[in-house]
């Protein structure tokens, strides 16, 4: 199907029945260019999500294609950044601060109300704390930098979100720079909705 037109996102449901939630976001990564949004389970459209970023350039694309999106849907944003326990210095945290300033600037371009934060410790406790404390009801990730192949494994943070019992929905956001064939893309209003993959 994304052969045939080119979608901006798929939206897909996560069943324990089925298989596991990493295994499909290849797969789903692997079909195109698009992002993947994994819902599992009934959910009102976000009004309020959760975007961690790293200040990084595919951090800059992840900050775009939410604004884009969130702007679509009418939700506000919290940018999160998340920095190892072991990082002291303090230059390293005012330019994550600074990172996360431009991002909201960026995101206040398109009308999205936003804050930011930065938290210290393990990136999911960190995540899910914050997902509870600010009501959030959806969580943006970046999908690791895959090369050609996407079906590399998905890293560490993904991975242990996918695996976590979080049940807000869960959007990887795909960079260009996983594949540098690929533009990067940008959200219009295509939406492709898969029920199930199969092998």
């Amino acid at each position: 199907e994304s052969e045939r037109q080119a979608y901006d996102l798929v939206v897909a449901a996560s069943s324990t029945t089925s298989q596991p939630a990493t295994t499909m976001v290849q797969q789903l990564l692997a079909a195109g260019p698009h992002h993947v949004l994994i819902v599992r389970q009934p959910s009102p459209l976000p009004a309020k999500a959760l975007v961690c970023v790293t200040g990084s350039e595919p951090g800059k694309e992840g900050v775009l294609f939410a604004g884009s999106l969130l702007h679509y849907l009418g939700a506000e944003a919290t940018l999160l950044s998340i920095l190892p326990p072991t990082v002291r210095d303090p230059e390293a945290r005012a330019r994550t601060e600074q990172f996360l300033a431009d991002g909201a600037r960026t995101l206040s371009t398109l009308n999205v109300q936003v804050e930011t934060a930065v938290r210290t410790g393990p990136v999911l406790d960190a995540i899910v704390s914050h997902m509870t404390e600010g009501g959030h009801d959806l969580l943006m990730l970046g999908a690791p930098l895959g090369g050609e192949n996407e079906r590399l494994p998905l890293g560490r943070v993904v991975g242990q979100v996918l695996a976590s019992q979080i049940q807000q929905p869960i959007l990887i956001v795909r960079s260009r720079y996983s594949r540098n064939s690929q533009p990067p893309v940008t959200f219009d209003g295509r939406i492709k909705i898969i029920e199930e993959i199969r092998a």
